[in-house]
């Protein structure tokens, strides 16, 4: 009874400037995004593909890191981590660099420096100030809102004539040809599946990583734990399948499940009531909105224990599970641990999420070992939340 919101397709119409009606049928709208984003960022049938994407980024990205801490100043990771994982979502849904991406996007619009920050800053100021009030039949666009509806406009559109640019131009199928043979061509569908993937597609791992990287450098203790494990392991050739019991078996993978349950990607979850109900005690009406909030559902003490909102990865050595799932895998089953949601409308590139910070994370820690450079955390933000525990905000890291 419980439907993911309208968000697909009021964002659509949002940065498309139309209101006109969406032609697939509701039920069947999610099972062919699915079915299309498998293609692109699904594990199971293109594990080597993505795996072999994931390394190459994984290789850039580490090495930008280390020059820019070789120049002895502090360095925040946060623009290049970001940067990264945009890269290599353009590369999934496009099959070009974002280098390339960025040229061709340059001869289509006229937005100066346009980069990740501009795109993400107009995602997040359009939903602010123009979405989540149309959502509540609040019929106005707070400051703001018109200016960052133009720049996504602008951005999608140019996004989808570049992918109809390649696919008339090359064989290789792209997100936006894909969706087509689907029979998703509507440009308020496109306009919303192509924001919704690459905003969300990289910005849920890169936020695991920038945490990541705050979290293993300023946690020796778990850092060198890591290191002593995976020092002879080769991370080109390294395999995630059934990824949530690998990850149980390995340090950085417990350090990785530690991660997601503490800064799940999505903290909170949007649903839709599909008819009217009882729910925990309150009256629910068909179409009711209601939110799932993921962090405090990882942090309740009566399942997680008093030590709820500290990172433990050893709270993962548990053991075998019942009937051969993963311990994970039972938390999910149970509500317990949701970090991409349950049921058939999960995350569709799930693995793929879990698989680029693990490899990454893993070269970073690789390559520091093997130059002999220390890197500490500096300039740490620190704020207080509600249930009065510490939350670094900002940070960065040096060569010390």
């Amino acid at each position: 009874v419980l439907g993911r919101g309208g968000t697909v397709d009021t964002l659509g119409r949002m940065v498309m400037g139309t209101s006109g009606p969406i032609t697939i049928e509701p039920g069947n709208e999610w099972k062919i995004l699915n079915a299309a984003l498998a293609k692109v960022v699904g594990y199971s049938a293109n594990m080597e593909e993505i795996l072999a994407s994931i390394v190459v980024n994984a290789d850039e990205f580490v090495d930008e890191l280390l020059q820019e801490l070789k120049k002895g100043v502090n360095v925040d990771p946060s623009p290049l981590v970001k940067s990264s994982s945009l890269g290599m979502i353009i590369q999934r849904t496009l099959g070009i660099s974002l280098n390339d991406f960025g040229t061709r996007l340059a001869e289509k619009i006229n937005i100066p420096e346009f980069n990740y920050r501009t795109y993400l800053d107009a995602v997040r100021m359009a939903l602010i100030t123009h979405m989540i009030p149309s959502q509540m039949g609040m019929n106005i666009v707070l400051p703001g809102g018109r200016q960052a509806v133009d720049i996504l406009g602008k951005f999608t559109k140019a996004y989808i004539d570049i992918a109809k640019d390649l696919a008339a131009s090359s064989t290789t199928p792209n997100l936006v040809s894909i969706l087509a043979q689907k029979g998703i061509t509507e440009e308020e569908q496109l306009a919303s599946i192509v924001n919704q993937l690459i905003a969300a597609g990289h910005e849920t791992t890169a936020g695991v990583l920038t945490v990541g990287l705050r979290e293993l450098f300023n946690k020796p203790e778990v850092l060198n734990k890591i290191w002593e494990e995976i020092r002879n392991l080769n991370f080109n050739s390294v395999d995630i399948h059934n990824s949530f019991r690998i990850l149980e078996n390995s340090e950085l993978g417990r350090f990785l499940l530690e991660l997601l349950r503490l800064y799940p990607a999505t903290p909170i979850i949007p649903l839709s009531v599909n008819k009217d109900m009882i729910l925990g005690g309150y009256s629910l009406s068909l179409g009711t909105e209601i939110q799932i909030n993921l962090i405090a559902l990882h942090t309740n003490n009566a399942q997680w224990g008093q030590e709820a909102h500290e990172l433990k990865p050893d709270r993962w050595i548990t053991g075998e599970s019942t009937k051969g799932q993963s311990v994970a895998a039972r938390l999910k089953r149970d509500g317990i641990f949701l970090p991409f949601w349950a049921g058939p409308r999960s995350c569709v590139g799930e693995n793929f999420a879990i698989a680029e910070p693990y490899i990454t994370l893993g070269k970073i820690i690789k390559s520091v070992f093997e130059t002999g450079a220390k890197i500490s955390v500096m300039s740490q933000g620190i704020i207080e939340t509600s249930t009065g525990t510490s939350n670094l905000v900002g940070f960065e890291l040096r060569i010390t």
